[in-house]
């Protein structure tokens, strides 16, 4: 008899005061806290443990020295994947702290936890869509977090980069930025499931995101290698990164607003104490 839970829900994240508490409000309410799960890594602000009082989700302490060491990452998000998988779940969803998972409403009408629910297993892929602000607009507000995200002053657009095999019935080997499988290539199916990439949704927060990591200890491997460079860029650098992902689409495809059936998906959150 197969006593495992239907489905659970992860992330990882260090400091995150922006995006922890918009993450865990938006997948909390179709998983539930008792299987919504934040590794928190070496976090020196509160919000993780504020959430677990505020929810009870639960949240694993981690250490580790460096901040940003994707091989560290990589196997530690393999590991607990494994874990959940064997020991607890039948279904694990993985998604990054600026990620977020939703269904497409013109697709299916079920919410995220029905639509996992009937899924049929293997590996998982989404569709991947990037949530842009116009940098090159300078009357385009920054975004209010108290506010739902898709129904401000952003574009969208699918990017086939973002398209990522993070849900599972088995363990996923992933690459490096969980953007491909090394391993049981022939079990990824694509789903109607969208996941929407929020490093670029708002200028003011990623500085202060990066201006937090470029205080932390990185890996040297990451740092000969080049790898997660969107993560130190600041100032001029920063706009010049906005700039670029704007660019990136020009010319082969279109920017576009949020669907209306999707600008109630994202729901802000209520302010921490």
């Amino acid at each position: 008899m197969n006593t495992k839970r239907s489905k659970a829900v992860f992330t990882i994240a260090q400091d995150e005061p922006e995006y922890l508490p918009l993450w865990v409000n938006h997948h909390l309410q179709h998983f539930g806290p008792e299987n919504t799960y934040v590794l928190n890594h070496d976090s020196q602000d509160k919000v993780a443990h504020q959430l677990r009082s505020k929810y009870g989700i639960q949240v694993i302490d981690l250490h580790y020295n460096e901040s940003f060491s994707h091989e560290w990452l990589s196997v530690t998000v393999k590991k607990f994947q494994q874990f959940l998988l064997y020991t607890s779940y039948n279904k694990v969803l993985f998604a990054e702290v600026d990620e977020l998972i939703l269904v497409d409403p013109r697709k299916s009408e079920l919410s995220l936890g029905q639509y996992i629910d009937q899924w049929q297993g293997g590996i998982g892929l989404v569709n991947g869509y990037q949530v842009l602000h116009d940098v090159r607009d300078e009357n385009i507000p920054d975004v209010d977090w108290s506010k739902p995200l898709l129904e401000q002053d952003r574009k969208i657009i699918a990017d086939f980069d973002y398209d990522k095999p993070l849900l599972a019935t088995i363990p996923a080997d992933w690459g490096y930025g969980f953007h491909y499988i090394k391993s049981d290539k022939d079990k990824v199916t694509r789903t109607d499931l969208v996941l929407l990439h929020l490093h670029y949704a708002d200028f003011e927060t990623a500085l202060k995101r990066n201006t937090r990591r470029l205080e932390r200890k990185w890996s040297q491997v990451d740092l000969t290698m080049g790898i997660g460079n969107q993560n130190r860029k600041v100032g001029f650098d920063l706009a010049m990164d906005f700039a670029e992902q704007l660019g990136k689409f020009a010319g082969h495809t279109k920017l576009e607003v949020p669907p209306e059936e999707w600008k109630t998906l994202v729901q802000p959150t209520s302010p921490l104490e």
